[in-house]
């Protein structure tokens, strides 16, 4: 440290005083870590300062769970704040120079360490937030930095929006609980606005030099002019403010016209990208569709800049803010298409033209209300409002999938099937009809009723035959499959699972179909009530899918851990189940989640013939999820072991309604012949 400190001293010109202050803040950073570190249990080194660099400690390993790293990494930024508030403290109670620059350089230097870089801070604590985190905080982080612009908080925001789209899904975050994922986006967001405010309020709001004597005030004062005879410079103003947009480019210089004109020029050539990018992420022809999707574009932007060069800027409180807002849009929905083509080129998503384009639209509305709230423009709001009742009014299946949306996040999975319904009816287009019946499948299979999910999957597919599945009906057919599976109809649940290890030239999506497989071969051990063979599909499953996926791996793994758990239990092993079950619940993060985390501890239970807890958990899911079959099956299951009457009337009604499906198979088992 003393090394550092009198190489840095003599070498950066800034003093041995500063040098020595500097390493001082970055000592207390690094013992941060190290606190942390200890209070965690990791061994580390001594904080160990390098000329040039500044200071690093050595770790030899993180465990598994991500919030230890995260809490690690974020220590030294805290500490390091902290320090550099009571330098900032110092500096405003003194006025010394000397210690705004101290704490400037204490706050820019943790401020940096907020990187989601390689071996930065930021990138530590990040690996326990999830995408809805880093959601959240940059749409905050926006709506402060549009209030308080400030240059330092700008760089961040593209930075962090940069690789927010462009990383890759790992899915360590899974590993961590929810309320940690929430607390640790909360500790990043402070340190964001903290130390960006800090750097600033440091850096240029220090003391400013003052003239050493106070210019008179009879010799710099100016005669105010009367109010009937304005000045020269007001009048002019005045009359430019009553002049057009049009009238004004008149005047301009030959050149600066053409300027102006090869900017408008480029201007609609922007409307073209959209469209192009959408058919390429597609992969569809640009065709008729995109042809009407530029005109439409093309279009707007005529109106938009036509509107706000014919009114003049004293008249244009109706027109205020539309044309920022209408560029930020373009350039959003633009962004979100090259993201969505760059991940089509990598083979993560295969999604189709109409649900792009309305995902562009969202981007470009969000762009426009963000541009509203930086303004103040309540015309620009209004005009977003309006332009959306519209789109929703002029396409009401998309309304109603929304509203279904909604409804499934509360658990209303009756009133999510009812409004795809009704969205089904309302001529929704080939694309968005064929994403509506995935989903409506999806809901009736949750809800135990899978001849009716296999109905609607029937006309979601291709037909039946033995080519191989496209990559983009591997999710169709997935779910066709786990249908039959529910019927007992397992020959022709095979038969799919041969259609689905077929890969089509070209296609580099083996590792998914071979998990899927997986998947549906231990569904259906489980449904045929073999044990042992669903717990070898489990942790086959297990052992081939890492635990830090994201997105449809991490589902089929919590799937897994479930099936694990409940063959252990039906081998006789509570134990090694309830271990499981533990495991599992880390990864819970939504309703869906909790609700399957209570079904499987109640499936568990019933193992165990702990009537009471199978009950209780039950009823936890069936008050999560009221229209799901398989909770209210296990509740009645629970109360018929107990011995209580209102359970057998239930399992003689489920029998009754789902005759054809396993689960009235097995409420009829339970009962008995009669």
């Amino acid at each position: 440290m003393a090394f550092w400190i009198w190489v840095t001293g003599a070498q950066s010109g800034m003093g041995w005083g500063m040098a020595a202050g500097l390493a001082v803040l970055i000592f207390i950073h690094e013992m941060g870590h190290v606190v942390m570190n200890w209070k965690n249990g990791i061994k580390s080194s001594p904080p160990m300062f390098i000329p040039f660099v500044g200071a690093l400690i050595a770790v030899k390993s993180f465990p598994e769970d991500p919030v230890v790293e995260s809490e690690c990494g974020a220590g030294g930024p805290v500490a390091g704040m902290l320090s550099s508030a009571v330098c900032l403290g110092i500096a405003w109670s003194t006025g010394v120079p000397f210690w705004w620059e101290l704490a400037g350089f204490g706050f820019a230097i943790n401020l940096f360490n907020l990187l989601p870089l390689g071996p930065l801070d930021g990138a530590r604590i990040g690996t326990a937030l999830a995408p809805r985190n880093w959601d959240f905080l940059l749409i905050t982080l926006l709506l402060v930095t549009l209030k308080l612009p400030l240059a330092i908080w700008w760089l961040f925001l593209v930075m962090l929006f940069a690789y927010r789209l462009g990383r890759v899904p790992q899915g360590r975050h899974n590993l961590a609980a929810p309320a940690a994922r929430a607390r640790m986006t909360l500790v990043l967001l402070g340190l964001l606005v903290g130390l960006g405010w800090g750097t600033d309020a440091a850096l240029f709001g220090g003391p400013k030099k003052r003239p050493s004597t106070p210019p008179a005030a009879s010799a710099t004062a100016q005669p105010r002019p009367a109010d009937d005879t304005p000045p020269a410079i007001a009048m002019g103003t005045s009359v430019a403010q009553k002049e057009s947009g049009l009238a004004a480019f008149s005047k301009l210089p030959p050149l600066a016209q053409r300027f102006l004109g090869l900017i408008l020029l480029l201007s609609m050539v922007l409307c073209a990208l959209p469209p192009c990018l959408a058919a390429l992420a597609s992969g569809e022809r640009f065709g008729s569709r995109g042809w009407l999707a530029f005109a439409g574009l093309l279009a707007a932007h005529v109106l938009v800049i036509a509107v706000n060069v014919m009114v003049p800027p004293a008249q244009g409180g109706m027109v205020r803010g539309t044309l920022p807002g209408w560029t930020l849009g373009l350039l959003a929905s633009v962004v979100f298409l090259i993201h969505q083509w760059v991940h089509v080129r990598l083979g993560h998503v295969q999604p189709n033209r109409d649900s792009l384009h309305r995902h562009a639209l969202a981007w470009g509305a969000a762009a426009a209300l963000a541009v509203a709230y930086a303004r103040n423009s309540l015309p620009l709001l209004v005009v977003v409002l309006l332009l959306t009742a519209l789109y929703l009014t002029v396409r009401p299946a998309v309304a109603l999938a929304l509203l279904a949306v909604g409804q499934e996040w509360r658990g209303q999975l009756a009133r999510a099937a009812e409004y795809r319904v009704r969205a089904l009816g309302r001529r929704p287009g080939s694309d968005l009809e064929k994403e509506l019946r995935l989903l409506l499948a999806d809901t009736r299979f949750q809800m135990g009723q899978a001849r009716e999910a296999l109905e609607c999957l029937d006309l979601a597919v291709d037909g039946p035959g033995s080519e191989a599945v496209p990559q983009s009906n591997i999710l169709r057919w997935f779910l066709h499959a786990r249908a039959l599976v529910a019927l007992e109809r397992y020959a022709d649940a095979m038969r799919i699972c041969e259609r689905l290890l077929r890969v089509p030239h070209g296609e580099r999506s083996s590792n998914r179909r071979t998990a899927l497989v997986r998947d549906l071969l231990g569904e259906m051990a489980e449904s045929r009530g073999w044990s042992d063979e669903a717990l070898a599909q489990a942790e086959v499953q297990l052992s081939q899918l890492p635990a830090n996926v994201s997105g449809e791996p991490a589902e089929l793994l919590l799937r897994a851990r479930w099936r694990r758990a409940v063959a252990l239990a039906a081998q006789g092993r509570p134990g090694d189940a309830l271990k499981e079950l533990h495991l599992a619940h880390r990864w819970v993060a939504d309703r869906a989640g909790r609700v399957a985390l209570a079904t499987n501890q109640a499936r568990v239970s019933l193992e165990r013939r702990d009537w009471t807890g199978a009950g209780r958990y039950a009823e936890a899911a069936v008050s999560r999820m009221p229209d799901a079959i398989e909770p209210r099956l296990l509740q009645a299951e629970a109360h018929f072991g107990a011995g209580k009457p209102e359970g057998e009337e239930y399992l003689r009604r489920l029998a009754r309604e789902h005759g054809e499906d396993r689960w009235g198979r097995r409420a009829a088992s339970l009962l008995g012949p009669v």
